[in-house]
């Protein structure tokens, strides 16, 4: 998070330089962060320069698409405002000129998104015949994305198929020449493909829907450029749209117009003054050899990787933005371009990018340990395969999640020995209502763990050695023979008979008469059920075929269980 202002660094420009001009017509309109000014002029010139500018090293192709990110508190950071301050402007100079690019629908879906860029779709009908649907623009992969609130497209990649959504994305950032991949019932190409998104947000809102370290890892979020300012800034009372303003708005889209048109039609390659590669290099190896010297910067090296990249990228926008506009256009990157770039990612991008990687994590420990609190909490007691099944986490993330309750004192943790490994249970202990809950006799089977309590019967169904969620079945056990002898603990042959039958009367929805033969020696129990005769329509015949195949089933239990 940004603790001083970046005015300096927008002072620095040359007064002709498209950034600075830009950033004294928004700053005289709001007072949004100055941040916010200069990131939101970089993706203008992002969306103006398109697939028309490269830097072609060793490594392959370089171009100028940004995808940045503006993270600030509702309302009072302005930050929307100053996107709306660009995109007007962005809108304005394109109605001057057809070669800057028609940006996307704000409101597009993931799915929509896609849909709306593709070069085309081949569709497969239901007849096995195909059809496919050009897209009459001319370069549909290269429309910069524009959103004012970015968490809630996010929330979008959420839903159906998200991963691979995400994956076509990144694609999309690493401006692939062509790209096909198979969706549903659809084929979709992409040519040419260039992809800016400019958006904002909460960081909280932002850090809530990032999953941490997954995002990270994969590159998802590596790939935006944050900017965070989070100090103290000089407010600005709300006044007229005054000539003056609208003259000088003239003047910057007139300027970003002479801009498009210095680029030209045909693709140009942007060079590196020797000095200016010299420069980078050893500030890439620098700061490489730092980050992996030591065990925990992975993440860190993973954010400067993509960051040194950026800093190509922006060193070229930065030239842009520099050029004489009385002039013919100018290919080459100077030493400076690379030193004020260089200087922006150390201050600036790099350490909010660390920032708020470290602020997903708190969130997502913190979300974890919600999430496990709340399985807990509704299911007490709950065995640790269900709880660990039903949070979707990964073992070592349920794990810590798990300590940090114990700390706090809101579960209680019940650990047996049983067959063949401990038998571990979760009790939430600050929940009033749960506190009446009494187990009354556990059963642990091969595929099931069955608990019979006060008013209910709980049966954790496991398929290939997993458990999934926990059904709760209510029961009419109060005041029964067998509650009272369970609670007296006194346990017999028949009690446990009853219970079992009770159970897989349950388990497998069917007439607790149709359970027998149970038959209980060397701590296994061997259920038999009576083969229905009938069955009178498509659900009681798939019924009647689990019954079949479940004829006979073999539950293990230990000594204490009983």
């Amino acid at each position: 998070m940004t603790k001083y202002t970046i005015q300096p660094m927008i002072d620095r420009l040359p007064d002709h330089s498209f950034l600075k001009r830009y950033c004294e017509y928004a700053g005289a309109l709001t007072d949004a962060y100055p941040e916010y000014h200069l990131h939101n002029g970089l993706a203008i010139l992002s969306g103006v320069a398109a697939r028309r500018v490269h830097i072609h090293l060793t490594t392959g192709w370089t171009y100028p698409n940004l995808w940045t990110l503006s993270l600030g508190q509702s309302s009072t950071s302005k930050k929307s405002t100053a996107v709306s301050i660009a995109k007007d402007v962005y809108n304005t100079a394109r109605r001057h000129t057809e070669t800057i690019p028609l940006m996307l629908p704000a409101e597009t879906s993931p799915q929509g998104l896609v849909s709306t860029i593709a070069t085309r779709t081949t569709y497969t009908l239901k007849d096995g015949k195909t059809k496919v649907v050009e897209n009459p623009l001319m370069f549909p992969a290269q429309r910069p994305f524009w959103r004012d609130e970015w968490s809630g497209f996010v929330e979008g990649l959420k839903r159906g198929w998200a991963e691979t959504l995400k994956t076509i994305l990144m694609v999309m950032h690493d401006c692939d020449d062509s790209y096909v991949r198979t969706l549903r019932s659809e084929q979709i190409e992409l040519e040419n493909i260039y992809l800016p998104i400019n958006s904002s947000t909460t960081p909280e809102g932002l850090a809530d829907l990032t999953v941490h370290p997954r995002d990270y890892v994969s590159g998802w979020m590596p790939r935006f450029l944050i900017t965070h300012p989070t100090y103290q800034k000089n407010t600005k009372y709300v006044g007229e749209f005054t000539d003056g303003m609208n003259m000088q708005k003239d003047e910057i889209v007139k300027h970003l117009v002479k801009i498009d048109a210095l680029i030209g039609f045909d693709s140009r390659r942007i060079r590196l003054a020797d000095a200016a590669l010299v420069h980078w290099n050893e500030w890439v190896d620098q700061n490489q050899q730092k980050l992996t010297a030591g065990d925990d910067n992975e993440l860190a090296a993973s954010l400067f990787a993509r960051l040194a990249t950026y800093a190509l990228k922006i060193a070229t926008l930065v030239h842009i933005s520099n050029l004489r506009l009385d002039s013919v256009f100018n290919n080459v990157v100077s030493g400076d371009a690379i030193s004020y770039t260089i200087q922006l990612v150390d201050e600036f991008y790099y350490p909010d990018a660390l920032e708020f990687a470290e602020l997903c994590r708190i969130t997502d420990d913190r979300n974890n340990v919600d999430k496990v609190e709340a399985i807990i909490k509704r299911y007490s007691p709950v065995a640790h395969s269900t709880a660990l099944k039903n949070s979707h986490l990964r073992s070592a993330d349920f794990k810590d999640a798990i300590a940090t309750l114990e700390e706090r004192e809101d579960i209680r943790v019940d650990i047996i020995e049983g067959m063949t490994k401990p038998i571990i249970t979760y009790h939430y202990k600050n929940s009033g209502d749960n506190s009446q809950v009494r187990t009354i006799h556990t059963v642990h089977s091969l595929s099931r763990d069955v608990r019979i309590e006060e008013n209910e019967c709980s049966i954790e169904v496991k398929e290939s050695g997993e458990s999934s969620e926990l059904v709760n079945y209510p029961t009419d056990l109060d005041n029964s023979q067998e509650l009272k002898a369970a609670v007296e603990h006194i346990p017999t042959e028949e009690l446990v008979k009853d219970i079992i039958r009770l159970k897989f009367a349950y388990m497998h929805n069917e007439n607790i008469h149709n359970v027998e033969n149970i038959n209980i020696k060397n701590f296994e129990i061997f259920v038999n059920i009576q083969e229905p005769k009938y069955a009178q329509n498509k659900a009681q015949r798939e019924r009647v075929h689990h019954t079949l195949t479940a004829k006979q089933e073999v539950w293990k239990y230990a000594p204490q269980d009983f």
